[in-house]
């Protein structure tokens, strides 16, 4: 019974540190010329079967992106090499990648309002439809 009841434990472990929210790596962070927003480009963990996402996130001045945060990515993609954000304007953010393949490229922020210009390899991307 004890050998069961410590099999059992280490699988509830196992299983929940399995479903927890995988680490978040912060690679870059560009401040808005009006200084209210970031640019938050992220790599978020994730298991050995799949490849590493990149996110684009657009927060408040300073707020980190946490492993368990409930913002919603402006971009999302994974076999990214590099990315750079650039403010050309308040309101407007040009996100530049170097491959990638996109899954999630947003028009717009819901919650700032800003508009988002995604480019894969020099190429300009279409958002999804609002």
């Amino acid at each position: 019974m004890a050998k069961r009841s410590a099999y059992l434990q280490v699988l509830c472990l196992a299983f929940f540190y399995g479903c927890g929210p995988m680490p978040v790596d912060e690679k870059l962070r560009r401040t808005d010329p009006s200084g209210k927003f970031d640019a938050i480009v992220v790599e978020r963990g994730s298991d050995a079967t799949v490849a590493t996402p990149t996110q684009v996130f657009i927060a408040p001045k300073g707020q980190a992106i946490l492993p368990d945060t409930n913002s919603q990515p402006v971009i999302v993609a994974d076999h990214v090499e590099k990315a750079e954000v650039a403010w050309p304007s308040a309101g407007r953010l040009k996100i530049d990648l170097k491959r990638g393949r996109i899954f999630r490229h947003l028009q717009s922020d819901g919650t700032t309002g800003v508009v988002i210009e995604l480019r894969v390899d020099g190429k300009v991307h279409q958002p999804e439809a609002p």
